[in-house]
């Protein structure tokens, strides 16, 4: 009985190691498949880097082939057998007789009075005054101011002879305008120079309408010029005569 007893124990022992063996070689089974797994998801992910890794060749080779072509600077020296022209210096030369084309021609209106050449005291103020001070008169009878230059200002005021227009139209209420903006000194001194009649009042439209009333038919004064000689008494003298009258 007891040895029977011994062979159940060792049957029992025996069936105990063999499930044992197999469930480690189970175990070790599934770490090797573990491993295999690893070691083909590492391969497959350095396979992906190498693609990468050709794709960016690709890239710097193509980008390498779009490169521009290389400056100035960076070709190399060129040595030329023949030497260049060189172009003749032609110096600056200004032409004064040679109108500007952006410059326009002073129209000068066929009026009804005498041209202001053959004024003689209109000569005179002419010749007197600066055509710096002359072009808001050449401003009033042709609505433009000159070049630079005495020549053109002056030329055009001898060769005016009145207003094309009449008192009621809409270029006389523009002229009045024009005036209308001067000063009295300025509209005095223009009534001076263009020996227009006087007012006998202060008043600044009285002037205006007698600087265009003659404007519309410019006629000769007829006044006598100042003579070279005749000099103006200085105050001194003045105040030695009223002394002497007093006494």
């Amino acid at each position: 009985m007891e040895e029977s007893v011994n062979e159940m124990e060792g049957a029992g022992t025996s069936q105990a190691n063999e499930e044992e063996s197999t469930e480690e070689s189970k175990e070790e089974e599934s770490k090797e498949e573990e491993s295999k797994e690893e070691e083909s998801k590492e391969e497959e992910s350095k396979e992906a880097e190498e693609s990468t890794s050709k794709d960016d060749d690709g890239d710097d080779d193509s980008d390498s082939e779009e490169e521009l072509p290389p400056g100035l600077l960076e070709r190399p020296v060129e040595i030329f057998e023949n030497k260049r022209d060189r172009k003749k210096c032609v110096p600056f030369s200004f032409d004064e007789k040679s109108p500007s084309p952006n410059k326009k021609k002073v129209e000068i209106p066929e009026g009804k009075g005498v041209k202001l050449g053959e004024h003689p005291h209109v000569n005179y103020q002419l010749d007197k005054n600066p055509s710096q001070d002359l072009k808001i008169i050449h401003r009033l009878f042709f609505g433009s101011v000159p070049g630079k230059g005495a020549h053109g200002c002056k030329t055009n005021l001898r060769n005016f002879c009145g207003f094309a227009f009449d008192e009621d139209s809409i270029e006389y209420r523009r002229k009045e305008e024009y005036l209308g903006r001067f000063t009295m000194a300025n509209l005095k001194w223009t009534v001076t120079v263009l020996d227009c009649d006087k007012p006998t009042g202060k008043n600044k439209d009285q002037l205006i309408s007698s600087i265009l009333t003659w404007c519309l038919n410019p006629q000769p004064s007829g006044k006598p010029l100042p003579t070279k000689g005749a000099k103006t008494p200085s105050k001194k003298n003045t105040k030695k005569e009223g002394h002497k009258e007093k006494e």
